[in-house]
């Protein structure tokens, strides 16, 4: 879908005039934060021997999903889309199963039972997953989590991990290298607006941040650069 249709598309959805940089910002940024969750969900299908073909039915069916409903299963943590996609890879080979009820077992872990949602939190520190073997898995069985290290007197100082929910709100201080996207569920975080907490967030995925920030730069600079030449064209 072309830039200029998806923003259409935001606009029908979204009044906010959009006009406003915050507001484009956070569009952009949420439009790439959505390509890379699917990136994330393409190399583990791809890691545990899904075909072109089944990968292509497999988000087919993702995008009939209510909105609500695909940003949980996008959400999925990378430990959880490892252990299933390669277990429904096996009961797929071995008939047992189709792509839709793969997608159907995957919402109910994700949005049913879990909840999941995407948040973004920031450290400095290189986060990798902790990796064993597993025959069972065709591979690596990872487990990826942000352990809290701050203690917070909200929570009988038990030491939590902050995510915030938006683009605007992402903690900058320190000078952090790394954006993690995390899965915080409906039952484990504590929200305080625009922000959240839990005593450990399961890692989704990596980027450094400030290349999502160019990206984000970027593609704000393309739009107004878009909206501009329509304007001169319009006026001549």
């Amino acid at each position: 879908m072309s830039l200029e249709k998806n923003l259409n598309n935001f606009k029908q959805n979204n009044p906010e005039n959009l006009k406003d940089r915050k507001t484009l910002k956070e569009y952009f940024f949420k439009e790439l934060i959505e390509s890379r969750l699917i990136d994330s969900y393409k190399e583990v299908l791809s890691s545990v021997g899904f075909t072109e073909s089944q990968q292509a039915d497999f988000f087919k069916e993702i995008s009939k999903l209510p909105s609500d409903q695909r940003k949980s299963v996008l959400a999925l943590p990378w430990e959880l889309k490892m252990r299933s996609l390669s277990f429904a890879k096996k009961e797929i080979d071995k008939g047992k199963m189709d792509i839709k009820k793969l997608i159907r077992n995957i919402t109910m872990v994700a949005v049913d039972k879990n909840g999941f949602s995407v948040g973004y939190h920031t450290s400095k520190k290189d986060i990798s997953p902790t990796e064993k073997y597993d025959p069972n898995a065709r591979g690596v069985a990872r487990s990826w989590i942000a352990k809290g290290t701050e203690k917070d007197h909200r929570d009988s100082d038990i030491p939590m991990a902050y995510f915030s929910k938006s683009y605007e709100d992402i903690y900058r201080e320190k000078s952090p290298k790394y954006l993690y996207l995390v899965a915080p569920t409906k039952n484990s975080a504590r929200y305080d607006g625009q922000w959240g907490r839990a005593a450990s967030l399961d890692i989704i995925d990596k980027i450094n941040l400030q290349e999502a920030d160019q990206e984000v730069e970027a593609r704000l600079k393309e739009y107004l650069e878009n909206k501009k030449e329509e304007s001169d064209k319009l006026a001549a």
